[in-house]
């Protein structure tokens, strides 16, 4: 007599079926956040128009999303409270963020592969060699933002 063989649900270390809303809300929670926080002149076309070259020029895996945001009040208020912290310590105004999502991958490593392009930047034809850049990379670990160094 043969066994019917019946597929199985996905069941946790607890025992708990994992549903399609606790397999979507887990692996969100293993989505990499990081934010490069700059100041620069130059119009968000212009900066838009520059990032595929250096994604390439610095070999950033292409798995890395990146949103230009300019501004403050285009960031909710955590993240607009975070800047203005940033500001704050530093004694600089950023203008723009990068907010960086990589799938699957750790804040910290999110955050190592943003500054790789926060470096980039700041070797653009954006800012002339007397005129200092001013740009840092922060994440969240442990449940507090810290800077990337």
């Amino acid at each position: 007599m043969k066994k019917e063989i019946k597929p199985s649900a996905s069941i946790d270390k607890k025992g708990r079926k994992i549903t399609k809303e606790i397999h979507e809300a887990t692996m969100a929670k293993r989505n990499g956040k990081a934010y490069g926080l700059f100041i620069c002149n130059s119009p968000r076309k212009e900066i838009e128009l520059e990032l595929p070259k250096i994604r390439k020029q610095y070999s950033i895996n292409s798995n890395l999303e990146l949103s230009l945001i300019e501004g403050k009040d285009n960031v909710d208020s955590r993240l607009a409270a975070i800047t203005q912290e940033a500001d704050q310590e530093e004694g600089n105004q950023y203008n723009y963020m990068l907010d960086a999502t990589w799938r699957n991958v750790s804040n910290r490593d999110t955050a190592e592969e943003l500054s790789t392009i926060v470096t980039g930047l700041s070797t653009s034809p954006f800012y002339e060699k007397k005129e200092p850049f001013y740009g840092e990379v922060i994440y969240e670990e442990n449940g507090r933002y810290v800077k990337l160094h």
